[in-house]
C-alpha cells in the first residue's frame, strides 16, 4: 500500500490555484457577459451536442466556404475545421472579447489554416462569398439580414429563430427536450 501524504502547505497551495483559476473564468465569463449587453446581443453559446447536426443538415463538402455569423468564441468553427481540411470556415464576431476568445480556442485546437475568425459587424461584414451559413441569432437580426440573401445561392441553417418572409426547406429538432427560446429546434434555408 502506497501512502501519500501531503504537507499541509501543498494542499494551501492546490486549493489556491484552483480558486485562482475559478475567479480567471469568473472573471472572463463576467467580462464576456457585461461586453455583450453592451453590444445589444447577449452571448448564448450553441450546445456542441448540435454540433453533428447543424454540420449534417449544411452539407458540408469540400470546397465550401461555411460562415457563422456571430461566432461567439468560436467553438463550433473549430471543431468543424478540423473535421472538414477542404473546407474553408469564416466567423464573423463583433464582441472584442469573444473574439479574442475564438483567437485563443483556434490556437489551441491546433491553428487549423482553415479557419480564419474576423471582428466584424454582421450587418456590414461582406460574406457574399460563403455557400454556406450557420447562424444562432436574435429574431430582430435575422430580419434585418434576410434581405441580403436574395438572389444569392446559399444554404442557411439558423438555431431557435426563423425567418420572417421566407418558409425554411427543413426543421430538425437538435435537442431532445424543448428550449425556453426554440434552441432545440434547427431551420434550414436555401436561398
Amino acid at each position: 500500500m502506497i501512502e501519500l501524504m501531503l504537507e499541509p502547505h501543498a494542499i494551501l497551495l492546490g486549493m489556491q490555484i484552483g480558486m485562482d483559476l475559478w475567479l480567471a473564468f469568473f472573471a472572463v465569463y463576467l467580462c464576456v457577459q457585461l461586453a455583450s449587453r453592451h453590444a445589444g446581443v447577449p452571448f448564448v453559446p450553441t450546445k456542441s451536442a448540435a454540433f453533428p447536426i447543424i454540420r449534417d443538415e449544411l452539407e458540408i463538402v469540400p470546397g465550401d466556404i461555411v460562415y457563422e455569423l456571430g461566432s461567439g468564441d468560436g467553438h463550433f468553427l473549430v471543431e468543424s475545421a478540423r473535421l472538414f481540411p477542404d473546407t474553408q470556415f469564416v466567423g464573423i464576431e463583433r464582441n472584442p472579447i469573444l473574439y479574442t476568445l475564438s483567437l485563443v480556442r483556434r490556437f489551441i485546437g491546433g491553428n487549423p489554416k482553415n479557419l480564419i475568425f474576423r471582428r466584424d459587424d454582421l450587418f456590414t461584414a461582406q460574406y457574399a462569398d460563403a455557400t454556406k451559413i450557420y447562424a444562432y441569432l436574435l429574431p430582430e437580426v435575422m430580419e434585418r439580414i434576410e434581405p441580403t440573401f436574395k438572389g444569392r445561392h446559399v444554404r442557411f441553417a439558423s438555431l431557435a429563430f426563423r425567418f420572417k418572409m421566407k418558409e425554411p426547406a427543413n426543421t430538425v429538432r437538435v435537442a431532445q427536450r424543448d428550449g425556453a427560446h426554440n434552441q432545440h429546434m434547427l431551420y434550414i434555408y436555401n436561398f
